[in-house]
């Protein structure tokens, strides 16, 4: 069946062909024929009375190859993914992404600079980043008023 898209008007071989361009659209096309798309990694941020955490997906990648940098009330996660191909081998598929990603974001507030601290375990970077000592909740001693 020969649909049209409703970004360009123009006919469409298939479902799939249409939600390639849609994301395309959305997005921007891949770099280079057949190159994968790449994005920075997923993160997911959480928080306790004293701490940010921060962690991200980042399977296949070595300690060398990420760097983690606090600066103010930012956090910027940088490495670079790299896919070898075996000799002797022809690709016939690549969806797996490679090059070089950096991720940035603003923390809900300041955080010890000093303190911060960050793994790497089973492709999940864990960032631990203390918040700053005015930010932590402080327990206020209640005193008999007098007279």
């Amino acid at each position: 069946m020969l649909t049209r898209s409703f970004l360009t008007g123009r006919p469409m071989s298939s479902g799939i062909e249409q939600m390639e361009r849609l994301f395309d659209h959305l997005v921007g096309p891949a770099v280079g024929a057949g190159a994968p798309r790449f994005a920075a990694p997923a993160l997911n941020i959480a928080e306790d009375h004293e701490t940010y955490v921060v962690e991200a997906e980042l399977p296949g990648l070595t300690l060398d190859e990420v760097e983690v940098f606090v600066a103010n009330d930012e956090l910027t996660i940088r490495g670079t993914r790299t896919i070898e191909t075996p000799e002797n081998t022809r690709t016939l598929r690549r969806e797996r992404a490679a090059g070089a990603f950096e991720r940035t974001i603003t923390l809900p507030g300041a955080v010890e600079t000093d303190a911060v601290e960050a793994s790497l375990r089973d492709g999940v970077l864990t960032v631990r980043l203390p918040k700053a000592a005015a930010l932590r909740p402080r327990r206020i001693e209640i005193r008999p008023a007098t007279a």
